[in-house]
This record gives structure tokens, C-alpha cells and sequence, in this order.
């Protein structure tokens, strides 16, 4: 029977793995632990306890990891008592691992920062070490390839300086492994070469063929194939000679991978039908899912379509698999990536703060008048940069609060709907009437709508935050994309009896980034038709200039108040407010609109007057 499929992959633990063998600590077998567990809440010397829990905890590890949590939440708890310095940074450490395994990487990182924090203050270099290789596997993770190899060589540099011939073969293929996923290869093989010297000389052979697994699949990215097949075929030789199937499997689909790029068919199939077989019978999905791809093309080259759709189809449902999960640390990757964020801004500020006291030290020995004039300007720019930098650290945590804030509440909330109504449809006791089913089947299209819309607005809102959010533009039928937009309104437009009326040209065309006005507009009608009363008018006109078009939606809706008109635009700023027939909101739309508008290089602002309608304009360069 096939194992259900995991996610995690065997070099996930491998990594975690080596990084809690670094900190010095052997598993207990299952009867020396049974004995531990026994004898230490007997003792009296808690110092001696702290000790024995974290022991515990470590046998645990891949017995019972509920087990271990629980022993080593008690050694934390009682070496922070005790102070305790070194058994705290070691029980982080693990908590840190317990929480990567499991996908936690948020929790995960704050106690690898626990204890890297620790370390430092009693001067333990070689832990210190793994703890920052620690750090930097969650940022790999996270994506973070900058910062992972920047903790990387932070510890390597202290593997170096201690001359800890264990740690610096893992340092230099972390390093190597940071280098290839910013596809820099050359530099990846130096430092997996560095590492492969180390790891031959310690005999440790499970190390030694992930390196050459590693040495091969860069060999490959620079199309070295002969370089890449020779160390591919050493790497097989050694993970079966330990008989480690996740390795050999992984090689399989290296070499499948090599022989594919070359176009030997036959040789594709039997490798990567070898890798299935093992990644089926170990439950890896991303191997099989690279196996079942590298078996559909292979297949279609050889004209065996049956066998080609066959694997494609369970290419597709890893694929689904793997989706899927990767979506539910999605937020935790952008509240991450926005920590290291800020951190960098700081780090920044702090640099060009520390360079300026330099400059004025010297100044100070060149002349006291100078220095007297200098210092009046100085200290005023510093206290305007510092305010400045205050402001801006303030307005990244608003904006931070506020898109957390709109994630946790606005989108559970049509979630508590969902649940509501399909408990009373799913209620065999109740007998509803036809238009009791027919409201609650309404109920459900709006907020699925709602819902979705929202996340569609947040999606690119986090997306827009990006410097390099890529402006595609085409030639657009300005007609058309308003009509398209319409259609997706109509309904709601409808319910409220709303005329909409538009006023454009049938020659105006525009040159943009077409998904970014669609959804400016759509935005900006779903809110007339939220803010306009039933029986109203909404009108859509267009005008072009020379060097833009000016697009404009205006509303008889509610206004908005000269108060409240401030707040429009600010991302620091919460404003939202219900529709005329009590339609929620985030406010998240126009300031998004804006956020898109201004990264096409147009411009947007409002006229609006309370009870008297809106008036929303935008432009589009020419």
C-alpha cells in the first residue's frame, strides 16, 4: 500500500537534524529514557534537572515529538528560573526545530533568535554558529536568499575561526546551497567542493553524497553534463552503499533530469520511474511529483501518450498538494519578509548615523569655528532625519497592523456566515421553504463574492508593496474593459435598481497594464454602487488629452464629509464605513487604487460633498 504523500521532505530533517547533533547532545535509547523519566522528578538538584529534561526531550525527539515538547517546555521553564544561560539556548534551539518541522517558521525563528541572543551574552561561539545556520534555513525557506547567506557566512566565519572541522563542512554547503538558489553556481561548487574535502576527511558519508548530489545539479544549471553525470553516479554509489532511500530516490531524479536534458528517452524512464517507486513507498511528494513530470514528457517524446496523460495527471495532483500547502504560510512569509524589512531600514538609518559622527569627529580636529557651525547644522538634520525615520517606522507598523488586522477579522467573518447557514441547511430537523432556500443560497453568492473580492484586493495590495511589480502594458479598447467590468457589476448594480451610464468615445484606446485598470475600476463602481440608494445613477465618462486620458466615475450616492475626505488614500489611516443598505467594508480598495494608479504613473484624487454624490478621476499616461 502507498504511504500517504508528505510535504516535508527527508533533507528538511537532515538539516534540522545536523543542526541539533552540532549542539553536542546524543539520543537516549528507549530504556535509559523510561529510566530517566522515572528517576528525575525525584531529584532535588534542579540543576541537575534542567539537564536531565533536555536529555529527555532529545530521546524523544523522533519517538514521540509531543513527548518532547513537553519535556523540553519543562527544562526551558526551569533553566529560565535557575538562569540558567546554556541549557536556555539549547531548549529554544530544539523548540526552534519542533516548530520548523511542523511548518511553524514564524515560531520557529523567534526562538532560533532566543537563543542566538543567549549565546551571545555568555560568548558561546560554537553554538552561536549553529544557531545562526539555524536562522539562516528558515530565511532559505522563507525565500530570503539574501539574508540566508548573509547568517550563513556569519557562521562559517566562526566555524573557520574555531577551526570546528564538524560544523565548517555543513557551514560551506549551506554557504554553497545559499549561492545556488541565487544561481551564482560558481561560486555554489567552490564552496561544495570545500565541503566535500572536509566531510571525505571525517568519513561521513551521508554528507559526502549530498554534497555530490549538490556538485552534480549545479554542474547541470551551467550545462557541465559530463561533470554533472560523474558526480550524480558517485552520489547513487554512496546512498546505496547506506542504503538511504529519500537520497537515492532524489538521485534517480537528478540523473532522469540529466538524461532528459540530453534526450536519452529510455534512459528518463528508468531513472525517474526508480525515483517514483522509492518516493511512493517513503511518501514525498515533491520527489513524485518531479518523477511523474520528468515520465509525462519523456513518454510524449516516445509518441506513448497513454502513459504520458497518465503521469501528467499525477503530476498535477502533487502539484495540487504541494500548492496548497505553500498557501498556508503564505502570510506568514509577508509578515517575515517585512521583519527583515524593517530590520535592514534600521540597520540602514543607524549606518548612515554612525558615518555622519565620524565626519564630524574629524571635522573637529580641523577647526573649533568650523566645528561650533558645523554641529548647529548637524544636530537640527539629525533631529529631522530621526523624526522623519520615526515617522516612517510608525507608518510601516500602521500599515502592518492594518493588513494583518483586515486578514484576521474580514476574512473570518464571511467564514462565520458560511458556517451558520450550512449548519441550518445541514439541519435534517428543520424544514425550510423553498425561499428560505433560495435567501440562504443568495446569502452565500454574496459574501462568497464579497469574500473573494477582498481577497483579490489584498493579493494585490501585497503584491504592489514590492519595488519590482512588473507593469505590463498593451493597447486596450477602453470600452470594452469598462463593458467587461459591468457585466461582473451588473448584478449587484440590479439589486439596488442603479442606473449606470457611460460616456466614452468608441475610438478611445489606452496603452497600460490591463489587469491593474480593471481593477481600479472595479473597485471604484463596486463602491459607487455600495454608497449610491436605490433608484440612483452612477455615470462612467472618459476624455483624452495629449499626454493622458482622464477616466472619471461619479455617483447622486451619500458624499463624503470634508473629515473624512482626509483620510481617503492613507494606508496609516483606518476609514471604512457601511453602504447605503448596510454593505461592509475594509477600506483597503482606494487605497490600493492609488497604490496601482501612481505605479503606472498616473494620478487620482476625489471631489465629494456630503449628501450631494462623489466624483472619483484618474488618468492614464499616454
Amino acid at each position: 500500500m502507498r504511504k500517504k504523500p508528505k510535504i516535508h521532505s527527508k533533507r528538511f530533517f537532515l538539516i534540522f537534524g545536523i543542526l541539533l547533533f552540532a549542539f553536542n547532545i546524543n539520543a537516549q535509547t528507549s530504556p535509559n529514557i523510561d529510566s530517566l523519566k522515572n528517576a528525575v522528578e525525584k531529584m532535588s538538584n534542579d540543576s541537575i534537572k534542567v539537564t536531565v529534561y533536555y536529555k529527555i526531550a532529545v530521546g524523544l525527539r523522533k519517538i514521540n515529538p509531543d513527548e518532547m515538547l513537553k519535556y523540553t517546555e519543562k527544562a526551558l521553564k526551569l533553566a529560565y528560573k535557575l538562569d540558567i544561560k546554556t541549557e536556555i539556548a539549547k531548549s529554544c534551539h530544539i523548540l526552534g526545530i519542533f516548530c520548523a518541522e511542523r511548518g511553524d517558521l514564524k515560531r520557529a525563528l523567534e526562538y532560533f533568535f532566543k537563543s542566538l541572543e543567549t549565546l551571545e551574552r555568555i560568548g558561546d561561539e560554537s553554538r552561536k554558529g549553529v544557531a545562526l545556520g539555524a536562522i539562516a534555513r528558515i530565511c532559505q525557506l522563507l525565500e530570503n536568499h539574501e539574508k540566508a547567506l548573509e547568517y550563513d557566512l556569519k557562521a562559517l566565519e566562526i566555524a573557520l575561526n574555531n577551526k570546528d572541522s564538524a560544523n565548517l563542512a555543513i557551514n560551506y554547503n549551506n554557504v554553497g546551497a545559499d549561492y545556488n538558489n541565487q544561481k551564482n553556481y560558481k561560486k555554489a561548487i567552490e564552496n561544495y567542493n570545500n565541503a566535500h574535502v572536509i566531510a571525505k576527511k571525517n568519513k561521513n558519508i551521508q554528507l559526502q553524497a549530498l554534497l555530490l548530489l549538490n556538485i552534480g545539479y549545479a554542474y547541470q544549471k551551467t550545462n557541465d553534463f559530463q561533470s554533472a553525470f560523474k558526480n550524480l553516479k558517485e552520489a547513487q554509489k554512496l546512498y546505496t552503499e547506506i542504503n538511504d532511500k529519500y537520497g537515492l530516490a532524489n538521485i534517480y531524479n537528478k540523473l532522469a533530469g540529466y538524461f532528459n536534458e540530453n534526450q536519452v528517452n529510455d534512459s528518463t524512464i528508468k531513472y525517474a520511474s526508480n525515483a517514483l517507486s522509492l518516493a511512493e513507498n517513503i511518501g514525498t511528494v515533491t520527489i513524485i511529483r518531479q518523477a511523474s513530470g520528468l515520465l509525462s514528457e519523456a513518454y510524449e517524446k516516445t509518441e506513448k501518450y497513454d502513459s504520458a496523460f497518465k503521469y501528467l495527471r499525477l503530476f498535477n495532483t502533487m502539484n495540487d498538494s504541494i500548492i496548497n500547502s505553500g498557501n498556508t504560510q503564505k502570510i506568514t512569509q509577508l509578515e517575515m519578509n517585512y521583519e527583515f524589512e524593517k530590520e535592514r531600514e534600521i540597520s540602514e538609518i543607524k549606518h548612515k548615523e554612525e558615518v555622519r559622527r565620524q565626519q564630524n569627529f574629524t571635522i573637529f580636529f580641523i577647526t573649533a569655528f568650523l566645528l561650533s557651525s558645523l554641529l548647529v547644522i548637524l544636530i537640527f538634520r539629525n533631529y529631522r532625519l530621526k523624526k522623519k525615520s520615526e515617522e516612517k517606522l510608525q507608518q510601516l507598523n500602521a500599515v502592518k497592523d492594518r493588513f494583518f488586522k483586515i486578514i484576521s477579522h474580514d476574512l473570518k467573518a464571511p467564514f462565520t456566515a458560511f458556517i451558520s447557514i450550512s449548519e441550518i441547511l445541514s439541519n435534517t430537523e428543520i424544514n425550510l421553504s423553498k425561499e428560505k432556500i433560495q435567501y440562504f443560497a443568495n446569502s452565500i453568492n454574496k459574501t462568497a463574492k464579497s469574500s473573494y473580492d477582498l481577497f483579490q484586493n489584498l493579493l494585490l495590495w501585497s503584491i504592489s508593496q514590492r519595488e519590482n511589480l512588473e507593469i505590463n502594458k498593451v493597447e486596450i479598447d477602453l470600452n470594452k474593459l469598462i463593458s467587461d467590468t459591468l457585466t461582473l457589476l451588473k448584478a449587484a448594480a440590479d439589486d439596488k435598481n442603479i442606473e449606470i451610464v457611460t460616456k466614452i468615445a468608441t475610438d478611445i484606446k489606452v496603452l497600460t497594464d490591463e489587469n491593474i485598470i480593471k481593477t481600479v475600476l472595479r473597485n471604484l463602481i463596486n463602491n459607487a454602487i455600495k454608497f449610491t440608494p436605490s433608484a440612483g445613477k452612477i455615470t462612467i465618462s472618459a476624455n483624452s488629452g495629449d499626454n493622458y486620458t482622464e477616466i472619471s466615475v461619479s455617483d447622486t450616492g451619500t458624499g463624503i464629509s470634508k473629515e473624512n475626505l482626509s483620510k481617503l488614500f492613507k494606508p496609516e489611516v483606518h476609514h471604512s464605513t457601511s453602504g447605503t443598505n448596510n454593505e461592509k467594508g475594509t477600506g483597503l480598495g482606494l487605497i490600493l487604487c492609488k497604490q496601482l494608479i501612481e505605479k503606472t504613473g498616473g494620478t487620482i484624487s476625489v471631489i465629494s460633498e456630503k449628501d450631494k454624490g462623489s466624483q472619483f478621476i484618474f488618468t492614464i499616461p499616454a
